[in-house]
């Protein structure tokens, strides 16, 4: 909620950007510092994933001034630090980081570069965000625990199951996100002229 007031009220920035740098701070006392910080004031706002949020947020900021070079420097970084399992344990650096190198350098690449992506990349990309709100709730709550100990539950089954719930993500990205931000960006553009 606190990240989406930025949409609507840019002067809020200070908000997220407290919230993401005390998530920051727990991270490097929790894991290199060994203090348990459970009971600091905030701590429900502060874990990796709000830092993941974060760097995101800043792939978006610097990918447009990263210079063209260093877009290509970003993504060897970035796939070396994601197929290097022995460098660290934490999800932060093996994903959460290598993430937002490789995001900054592919979106530097293709702001300078025409890059012919195929249609259904494109729509599995603007339908990623629904499809990862949806699995938790409909693949592993829903599905998994009525196969669970069941013979059916086959790689081939699985495998069927992911595509399955990547359909139904693209199917409410289609018929219930893509006509609510049309709505709301109407909205949100006529409060604003």
């Amino acid at each position: 909620m606190l990240y989406g007031l930025l949409l609507i009220k840019k002067k809020l920035l200070f908000i997220p950007l407290i919230i993401s740098l005390l998530a920051i701070l727990y991270f490097i006392l929790e894991n290199y510092a060994n203090i348990n910080t459970s009971h600091f004031p905030l701590r429900t706002f502060a874990g990796y994933r709000v830092i993941e949020f974060f760097l995101g947020v800043l792939a978006g900021i610097f990918y447009k001034k990263i210079p063209f070079t260093i877009a290509y420097v970003f993504i060897i970084c970035g796939l070396f630090l994601f197929f290097d399992s022995n460098l660290s344990e934490q999800t932060l650096l093996n994903f959460g980081l290598p993430s937002m190198l490789l995001v900054c350098g592919l979106a530097k690449i293709e702001s300078v570069k025409k890059i012919n992506i195929p249609a259904i990349f494109i729509l599995l990309g603007d339908a990623s965000y629904v499809i990862y709100l949806i699995h938790d709730p409909f693949l592993r709550d829903a599905i998994l625990p009525l196969l669970k100990n069941s013979a059916n539950l086959t790689i081939f089954n699985f495998s069927l199951l992911i595509l399955l719930t990547i359909a139904l993500g693209v199917l409410i990205h289609l018929y219930i996100e893509k006509p609510v931000m049309r709505y709301l960006n109407k909205k949100i553009s006529f409060n604003n002229g």
